[in-house]
Order: structure tokens, then sequence, then C-alpha cells
């Protein structure tokens, strides 16, 4: 699990965004109104590297199987929601795998997070906290993690909860063939899961691997429901879409026809009452058809808004806006092994570029303002940031003052501006200082994004050719100069090894821009061995540092999730999300208030 683990691979599933979509699957609009301290891991938060897309799991044909499953049973329906019990949820898209091992789409995982628990779970701080384990031990050469499980939990059909439970969905997980996101199974395969006791599992890693943490939050499956199934058959139980959870909410009204879902309060659960008595969620085609329902008084709340649909909800007084950062960000790679562009191999060169860039304005400008601007790879206000770094401030002056130095001549310090020659590019030895930054030509937003900033660098004689047609492909080959690359859902763990160590340039690795440093190669090879926090933030103090002052990539901003809800809902608070299931992490406090005039 150091090398011999591809923590990439394990990332695969959350993808490069290079594209903004949305699911189509469109539904009938219904018009009807205790957690304790772990005594010898310290919690461990935010993370930072860089998905791959979602590989496509191929499935070798099996004979027929002779195991059955009998269809779970019809729940009585119940009244529909109305008054202040009540929130209807609204979303792009429709309910496939409503189960913690197989979800990959963002309607499942919401639901998912709502029914399902894992052994731990991801506080705003994106660190990991007891969730079904109220407590775990690991064995100083960091490579046993002993789980002691809560014996207070029951699933939604009232069954005890116990350790069978966890090995049934680990070794789910294992079959050879999984249905699942594949960097579940990669890490999983190498992982040996006992059963101690009734409410003890172990886990033995082959190696130290500090991130393993992460991975215990998978949601973990009825052992008594499923453990007949093979998991090749996974995928087709009715289990999937009334599935049985140990969470705050369960399953009441399963209606996909009509287009929306009925949750209902779990009265066992171990952990704090949910206020409100259900949640509904509808399921739509677009953003314009659920603003309908809205002013319709069909539903309460939406998610996922993008900067140029803000104005839409601003509109309407009687929705809030919520905010809250997300485990994101969004960078310029440069290839540093390019021979075509091989000035961006020089440090003076990309420091120059980057303090000639005005982020702010690119935010403000383009995202609406909805962005904060990044300094590092490693997310702000968690545990391994690095508070005190050097920080790179918008000064062109600066910027030219370096590439003057560094040979590249053209223009002078008293051309503050462009527009008396805006096509002068400087030289150097014949070469200009010129190259293409790829951008995803299908993500209106990147484009933009990519126009303003030639702008900009054209202002310190730099020019730059905005080239639609980025993909994954093309990273991997590198087969760019620049590109404009956006991470999305970063894992707790700051982990940088799969995107910046050197081992990593080739092959399926992730270091896209041929990063090369010894130093940091052994300060993230030992982050990731020891699982002692104070250790660790050291040693990724000490890689940031270096990354900072090298810049393989330009940190750019860190995305903000926005939220609309009908403000007669009180007790919502977002704080830093991992996904945009985090928005729901306090839900339980959520509640109602009178009816008003809408």
């Amino acid at each position: 699990m150091t090398r011999s683990i591809r923590w990439q691979a394990a990332l695969a599933v959350l993808g490069i965004v290079l594209a903004i979509s949305a699911l189509a699957h469109l539904a009938h609009v219904r018009q009807a109104g205790g957690q304790v301290p772990c005594p010898s891991v310290s919690p461990r938060p935010s993370a930072t590297c860089i998905p791959s897309p979602s590989p496509t799991c191929t499935v070798t044909p099996l004979p027929s199987p002779t195991a059955t499953v009998t269809p779970l049973p019809t729940p009585e329906p119940t009244s529909a929601p109305s008054g202040p019990c009540c929130h209807v949820e609204a979303v792009v898209g429709e309910p496939r795998l409503i189960n913690p091992i197989l979800a990959r789409h963002e309607v499942d995982r919401d639901l998912v997070a709502l029914i399902f628990n894992g052994l731990t779970k991801v506080n705003e701080r994106l660190q990991i906290v007891p969730d079904l384990a109220q407590r775990w031990w690991v064995s100083s050469d960091g490579r046993v993690y002993t789980f002691d499980l809560r014996r207070d939990v029951v699933w939604h059909d009232g069954a005890p909860f116990n350790a069978d439970d966890v090995l049934f969905t680990i070794r789910a997980i294992q079959e050879r063939y999984f249905q699942g996101p594949a960097h579940l199974a990669n890490l999983w395969r190498t992982v040996q899961v006992e059963k101690l006791d009734r409410y003890t599992v172990r886990f033995s890693l082959k190696e130290p691997f500090a991130p393993f943490l992460d991975y215990t939050t998978i949601g973990i499956l009825p052992a008594h429901l499923l453990a007949d199934v093979p998991a090749v058959l996974l995928p087709q139980q009715a289990f999937n879409l009334r599935p049985v959870g140990t969470g705050p909410f369960q399953v009441s009204e399963v209606h996909l026809d009509q287009g929306y879902l009925v949750l209902k309060a779990n009265p066992s659960h171990f952990g704090p009452a949910p206020r409100m008595e259900q949640v509904e969620f509808q399921f739509y085609p677009d953003l314009a058809s659920i603003l309908a329902a809205y002013d319709e008084g069909a539903v309460t709340g939406f998610g996922g808004l993008l900067p140029q649909e803000l104005e839409a909800v601003r509109q309407r007084p009687s929705l809030a806006l919520y905010s809250g950062p997300l485990s994101g960000e969004t960078f310029i790679f440069f290839n540093l092994v390019n021979p075509l562009a091989s000035f961006l191999a020089e440090r003076e060169v990309r420091q120059a570029l980057l303090l000639a860039l005005d982020r702010q304005r690119l935010i403000d400008k383009e995202l609406g303002g909805q962005g904060i601007v990044a300094q590092s790879v490693v997310l702000p206000n968690t545990w391994a940031y690095h508070p005190d770094l050097p920080h790179y401030a918008y000064n062109p002056k600066l910027a030219r003052s370096l590439l003057e130095e560094a040979g590249w001549c053209g223009l002078s310090d008293a051309e503050v501006s462009p527009l008396a020659d805006k096509d002068r590019v400087r030289r150097r030895e014949g070469v200009e200082l010129a190259f293409s930054l790829m951008v995803d030509g299908a993500n209106t937003t990147h484009v933009r994004l990519g126009e303003e900033i030639a702008r900009q660098w054209a202002e310190i004689g730099v020019r730059v050719h905005v080239e639609p047609g980025l993909s994954q492909e093309r990273l991997q080959l590198g087969r760019y100069m620049a590109a404009l690359v956006e991470w999305r859902e970063l894992p707790p763990d700051p982990d940088p090894y799969p995107i910046w160590h050197s081992t990593q340039v080739s092959g399926r690795g992730q270091n896209y821009t041929g990063f090369n440093n010894r130093e940091a190669d052994e300060l993230m090879e030992e982050g990731r061995r020891i699982t002692d926090t104070e250790q660790r933030t050291q040693l990724y103090h000490r890689f940031q540092e270096i990354w900072v002052q090298e810049l393989p990539a330009l940190p750019l901003y860190h995305p903000i999730y926005n939220y609309a809800l009908d403000r007669r809902i009180a007790g919502v608070h977002l704080g830093l999300m991992m996904s945009s299931s985090d928005r729901f992490r306090n839900i339980c406090q959520w509640y109602l208030t009178p009816q008003r005039e809408r």
C-alpha cells in the first residue's frame, strides 16, 4: 500500500471534471403538497488528489446462478407530506442504485448519505471520526486496524447490527465479480478482514497505508438480507431501490413512475433523532423544471447551483441561499517535459505566470464570486494545511521583472498596459514565450476562464492560445503544454503521492506534470507510512513549502457549493464539504418554522 497500491485508482470514480452535465431522466412532477474519541488515532482530515474518470467495470459472464432473492415487501404508503413536518428536496435525475458499495450517481449518493452509516464518517474539517464504530486502535507498525463497534445499532427492519454486517460488506467488495467502483475493490482486495467477536473487527494491511481510514467511511450493508446474493447479482436486487440501512432516515415510499421517493425519520436511530418527520425527494430533468415546481409550492430545496443560476434564486425572496466550500481545486497544469514548451520547466517562468494572474478577478468575473483563491495543494482549514505558506499576490510588475532576469526580453517595466502594443511577445534567443492552454471545450465556464487567463498573461508579454479538446487521454499521454484542470470531491486524506511523486509520471500514474523532486518524494513516501497526525502534519507542511516554491501547477481556486432552501427551513449549516451529499451532514437538526407568505 505504498508504491504497490495505486491510490490514484482509488480516486478514479471521482473523475477530472471536464464537463458540467446533468442526468436526463424525465420524471413527472407530483403536485402535492454520541461520538466517542478514538484513543489511539487522532482524527484525520482533508486530501488533495486528482481523480481520473470513472472506469467501466467489465464483468466476465457467469453460469446461471442458483441463488435467488425474494424482493423486499413494498411498504404501506403513507399520506402525502404537508405542513411543517417535511422537507421536499428536488434533484436532477432519479435513483438507480441506493447502495453504498454500488452508488456512482449523485442522486444515489445523496440518498445513501441519509440511509446508511459507515464505520467512520467525515466531519466538516474533513476529519475521520467514529460512526458505527465507537473507537479504533492502530498497531505500532501501522498495518493493523481494530474497530470496536457500537452495541446500540439496529437496522431499519429491527435486526441488530454487528460484525457480521461489516464482514459481509467488505467481502462483497472483495469478490471477483464486484460491480461497484473499481477503487474500492483495488484497496479492499489487499486487506484481510476478521471478526474477533460480535462487536470487534480487525483489518490487516500488507504494508502501512495512512489513508486507509478514508475507506472505512463506506456504508455498511445488512448481511441478514443480502448474504446469499453473489456480487455479480447485487445491482439487480430490489434492495437497491428499497434499501434497509441504519441511518437517520428510512425508505417509506418509492414511486419512480410518479417522480418521487419518501423517507421517514428512523425512530430507532442510534444518533440524534431527526427533527423532521419526513424528507421527500422529487426527480426532475433540469433546473428550470425545479424552479417551476418551487414556484408551485411542490418543493422546498435544491442544490448544486452554478454561478449563472444564482440570479434565478435571488429573484425568489422566499428562498435562502447557503454556500459552503467544496473539497476540490482548479489548477493550471504545466507539462514540464514537453520539448515544444521547454521554458515551462523553468521555475522563474512559472512563478511569473502566477504573479501575473489576478485570481480574485477570475473568480469574480467568470464564477460570479463563487470560489476561494487557492494557495496550496492541501485544502485550507484542514489539519495538513500549511497556514504560513508564501502567497503569490497579483503583481504584474514583479512578474515582468522575473521574466527579464530570466532573459525573456521584449517589454520594458514601463509598459504596464498591453494596449500600446498588445501583439508584442517576449523572446529569448529567437524563441517566443508562447504556448497553448488546453481547456474542456464543452465547459463554457472553463473556456471563459481560459480566455481571461490568456488576456491577463498578454499584459506581461506572454502569448497564450486557448485550445479546446482537453481529455483524460491527452493528460495521460502528455499531449499538452498547459491545461486547465478541475479536481472534484477530493478525499479526506491529503496524501499527495499519486499526483506528485516521481514514480507516478508514467504508466497509469497521475503525475501529469512530470514533477520530480527527491526531497518531496521522500516526504510523500514517509507521509503515507506513518499514522501519527502530528508527524504527518510536519511532513506535509514541508512538502507544501517545496511545492509552492517549485509550482509544477498554478493553484487557482477552490469551488463553492450553493444550496437553495425555503426560508421556513431552519437549523441548516454547511461546513467544508467533501461531496454534495454533505449538505445533509446536520439534517437531524433541521426543522420547519411556521408557514410564511412565499
